[in-house]
C-alpha cells in the first residue's frame, strides 16, 4: 500500500477560528450529526444523511480517538498537508481527507466494498482528539452562529 497522506479539505470554503471547544456526535434514525463549536462561537454541523444503497446505512465507519492515542505520524501528516495547502492561514482549524488510507483498507476487508466504490475518509480535529468517518459522498455542512455562552 502507498504511504498515508492528508490532504486539507475545506468544505464550502467555512474557516473554522482556533480550537474546537465543544463537539458532539449523533447516530440517530435521519443520520449521522457532527456538531462543532470553535472558540468564536461559529457552529459548523456536518451531517451524513445519504443512505448506501449497499450496506443501507448513512456512513461506512466512524470512529473516535482522544489525543493520548493520535500517533505522531497522524500530526506529521497534518502539519505536511497545512504546508502544501494554498488554502491555509493563521490560527484556522483545517479538516481533512486521507488519501491511502489504511482504515478504508479495513472497512474494505468486510467484503461489502471493493475498488469501484469510492470511499473517502474524512478527518475533522476536535479539542482533545480526532473524529474520523469513512463514506462514499461528502455531507452537508449547515454554519450557524452559536448562542453559547462561557
Amino acid at each position: 500500500m502507498a504511504k498515508p497522506e492528508l490532504k486539507v479539505w475545506r468544505p464550502k470554503n467555512q474557516i473554522l477560528k482556533g480550537r474546537i471547544y465543544e463537539h458532539n456526535i449523533t447516530l440517530a434514525s435521519n443520520g449521522l450529526m457532527i456538531s462543532l463549536l470553535d472558540e468564536v462561537n461559529t457552529k459548523i454541523e456536518i451531517v451524513y444523511d445519504g443512505s448506501s444503497q449497499i450496506i443501507g446505512d448513512y456512513v461506512w465507519a466512524y470512529r473516535y480517538s482522544n489525543e493520548i492515542l493520535q500517533s505522531s505520524s497522524l500530526v506529521d501528516l497534518m502539519l505536511e498537508a497545512q504546508k502544501k495547502s494554498k488554502m491555509i492561514s493563521n490560527n484556522n482549524l483545517e479538516f481533512y481527507k486521507m488519501i491511502n488510507s489504511d482504515f478504508i483498507d479495513f472497512v474494505k476487508k468486510s467484503g461489502f466494498a471493493d475498488d469501484s466504490i469510492n470511499l473517502e475518509h474524512h478527518l475533522y480535529p476536535v479539542a482533545d482528539g480526532v473524529l474520523e468517518i469513512i463514506s462514499d459522498y461528502e455531507p452537508s455542512i449547515i454554519i450557524k452562529e452559536s448562542s453559547h455562552q462561557e
